[in-house]
């Protein structure tokens, strides 16, 4: 007995050294299939101005009231189109002293949690949240249309990120892969509307350029 010990020991420590072996091969498979399905079933998710994406800014001026709406876009996959969405929520931030958020309006396939009315409580802030009793299928699914007032001259971006990052905001109406935020905002990732805001012309300046066209248009026909 004493001269098979070792080979018992080296035996069941072979054994051991295969089951620690299994369980990291196990685990690797894990974390690939996780990989997998949010590459496969959530890619190229981004949140655009438009229904194709196009729409990224508008020209306005001091004291116009204009309107930008949200969607949630799927460009290479069909999970929106498959499953649906079932809830959403993103926050804008922008300069509080170029903009104000006026209100707007939640999609009314989002009834249940946003009630119609995005949060704009806090200046340079809005928050848009709504959830769905019926799932709306596409690969372009329109979430909401907001309001803003241009207040002074200047440049900025309205930056829609994430609402709540301890929360799966968008989720899409699945339940083995339904958390939509891992790709729409991995590595703090924003969607940005740019708004250029001109100054009004002054009066002056109006009445100088009324004078010049008016002179312009004399010297044109006394030449002729």
């Amino acid at each position: 007995m004493l001269t098979s010990l070792p080979s018992m020991l080296s035996i069941e420590r072979g054994q051991i050294l295969l089951n620690n072996m299994a369980k990291s091969l196990l685990f690797s498979i894990c974390i690939y299939l996780s990989t997998w399905l949010l590459s496969t079933g959530q890619a190229e998710l981004i949140i655009g101005f438009d229904a194709n994406g196009t729409v990224t800014g508008t020209d306005v001026r001091v004291n116009d009231n204009f309107s930008i709406e949200l969607y949630l876009i799927e460009t290479t996959t069909s999970q929106l189109s498959d499953f649906g969405l079932l809830a959403f929520g993103t926050r804008g931030t922008f300069s509080s002293s170029i903009l104000q958020a006026r209100g707007g309006t939640i999609d009314p396939n989002f009834p249940f949690i946003g009630m119609g009315n995005p949060d704009t409580s806090m200046a340079g802030l809005v928050d848009v949240f709504g959830g769905a009793t019926n799932a709306p299928k596409s690969n372009s699914i329109r979430l909401v249309q907001l309001q803003f007032r241009a207040l002074s001259p200047g440049i900025t971006s309205i930056a829609f990120g994430d609402l709540d990052p301890a929360f799966s905001d968008f989720s899409l109406n699945n339940l083995a892969v339904n958390d939509l935020d891992v790709v729409l905002f991995q590595n703090s990732r924003t969607y940005n509307f740019l708004v250029n805001v001109s100054p009004v012309p002054e009066p002056s300046s109006l009445l100088y350029l009324g004078l010049g066209t008016i002179l312009y248009t004399l010297r044109f026909w006394n030449r002729k």
